[in-house]
Order: structure tokens, then sequence, then C-alpha cells
């Protein structure tokens, strides 16, 4: 309702930290140059201090996913019991993330009391999508096949030099995790991946998933996987990429849930299955970085300018010792 009663339960563990309004960035301590960051305790309270005049906002990471802001300054309600945030999308450690967020708290003189957050219980439904490369297998006239391990990297980078052009090819293998953030139980139906341009699929390398019409790639191989909160399934997925010399450049590669379902029938409190925005959590990118050898050719170039020089002073040397003893 909006107010703080006796009998309700207070949370810990949240993380607040304390921005400031005119530089949009977390408070340092002036003493210790710290992070203005805390959690609060078993009673519920944080606290933060050594601070100068000024704006602030405090903003509240809690779990998203289990809970929810009550009314913002319910009318009627006094302050000190009223509850002073809203949510708010933003980035946490390059992750999109709900959290609550104060108006501007301005300090002057004294201390400010009563910036409090209230949440209820509202569980959340919460499918999010993670994709990386596993391996690369390289096959070129000049160095045979060569495979490298990324160890699940988001970024891979491949050379090839320029006379193994339009001779050499390039196997990727992708890991794709399925992961429940939220606090329901679900069922991720259907994954979708945007093959790259210029990438093949086959299915003798990939069982599980199919080529639709549209060029894109489906897997329903989750579709009966009850996927419980905290729980991850993967997906392998390999493509086969012919190189030339079009192919220099990124190849980018995105995964995204297709379908979801849990039997609350909730929507995902963060995304929208299949419509391909990657700000979503839904959907993941991982990219192959094709690039022309440029090692060797620095070698070669070095070593050629190193022979020119010797033989550069040998002739100088001979020239000089025969014209001394010609005087």
């Amino acid at each position: 309702n909006g107010k703080r009663d006796e009998n309700e339960q207070t949370v810990s563990g949240v993380s607040v930290m304390l921005l400031n309004k005119n530089t949009n960035s977390i408070v340092k301590d002036i003493s210790t140059n710290q992070d203005k960051s805390v959690l609060t305790g078993s009673d519920g309270k944080y606290e933060f201090g050594n601070l100068t005049p000024g704006e602030y906002f405090a903003i509240f990471l809690y779990d998203s996913a289990r809970y929810s802001l009550t009314k913002y300054q319910a009318k009627d309600v006094d302050a000190s019991l009223n509850s002073d945030a809203i949510d708010i999308n933003m980035n946490v450690d390059g992750k999109r993330t709900i959290a609550g967020i104060t108006d501007a708290i301005k300090i002057t003189n004294s201390n400010i009391r009563d910036i409090d957050i209230g949440l209820y219980t509202s569980e959340k439904f919460d499918l999010k999508i993670d994709k990386y490369i596993s391996k690369v297998t390289l096959s070129t006239p000049t160095i045979g096949t060569k495979t490298t391990d990324y160890n699940n990297k988001k970024i891979a980078k491949v050379e090839v030099a320029g006379k193994n052009f339009g001779k050499s090819s390039a196997v990727i293998e992708y890991k794709i995790v399925v992961t429940n953030d939220g606090a329901v139980p679900g069922y991720a139906r259907k994954v979708v991946d945007y093959l790259p341009e210029g990438s093949s699929f086959s299915t003798d390398m990939n069982e599980s998933w199919y080529l639709s019409e549209n060029g894109n790639v489906y897997n329903s191989s989750l579709a009966n996987d009850k996927i419980n909160p905290g729980e991850s399934r993967v997906l392998t997925l390999v493509l086969t990429k012919k190189i030339t010399e079009s192919s220099i450049g990124v190849l980018n590669n995105n995964a995204e849930i297709y379908e979801a379902y849990n039997e609350l029938g909730l929507k995902d409190m963060d995304s929208t299955p299949a419509n391909a925005v990657e700000t979503e959590d839904d959907m993941s990118q991982a990219d192959v970085v094709i690039s022309l050898t440029t090692g060797g050719g620095i070698m070669y170039i070095t070593l050629g300018l190193g022979i020119l020089v010797l033989l550069g002073f040998g002739a100088y040397e001979v020239k000089r010792r025969v014209l001394k003893k010609r005087k």
C-alpha cells in the first residue's frame, strides 16, 4: 500500500549506490576515495557519511526477479514511512538491469533521513541468452588444418595469408547458453540464430537445428525441458565460412530466444521474444574477426632490409680498404 507498517519484514543485502547528479557517476569518499556503495543491513538500513554539499541520487540494485516496487511517495503517507524510488533500466557491469532510483537528494548543512525503497514480493519470469565462440578450425593450403580453442570468448580472431584467399575455410563452433534469471520456472521453446552473411549451415553438423526459408536456423530441443530459476541449458551450433578477400572484417552472429513459456503465463520481465532487439538480455552475439596475416610479411620485410644494410656495409668496407692500399 506504499506505507511501511511495523509488522513488515526488512530486506538485507540490497546494494545501494550514491550518484552525483551533476557528473552522473558514483560518488567517491572525500577521505578514502572509495566508491559510495553499501549493502543494507539485517534491519534493512543503510547509510552514507562524509559527504559534501550537493545533489545526489540513491540507486537500489534490488532483486527485480523476485520483487516489485510499491507506490512512489503514496498520498497521505508520512515521508518517514513511504517509498522514495521508481524503476529505471540501467547498465551495471555491462548488463542491463532494473533498479530503483530516487529523486534528487539535496544536501546542504544537515543530515537527510528516511530515503527508503518499498518492495513487495512479485515473482518474475526472465530467460536470458549468452553466446560464445568455443573453437575455430581453420583450413588453408599453407598450414593445413588447425583448431584453436577460444574457451568461450565473445570475440575470436582468424588470420589468413592473402595468397590463401579463396582457398581457405573456417569451421566455427558456437556455444549458446540459456539461463533462467528469474524466479519462475520456464521453457525456451525455440531459439533462433540469425545466420551471418556468407556462412554455411549443415544439418549433418547440427542435428538439433533446422534451416528455415527465411535464412535463419532454429532449435526446439529445449521445448519440453523445464529450466528452473538459476539453471542453464547449453546448445551448440557449428557454421562454416569460406574465406575470400571480401571476408575481411567482422563476422557477426546473433542468437535470440524466439519463443518462451511459463506455466503462470507471465511475460518476460525485460525482453520480448523474436523482436531482434540487441539490448535485451534474450539476445546475444559473438564475433569472429577475419584479417590478413601481417606477422610473416613484416618479418620478411625486416629480414630483407637487414640483408641490404649488411651488403651495403660490406661494399663500403671493401671499397675503403682497396682505396687505402692504393695510397
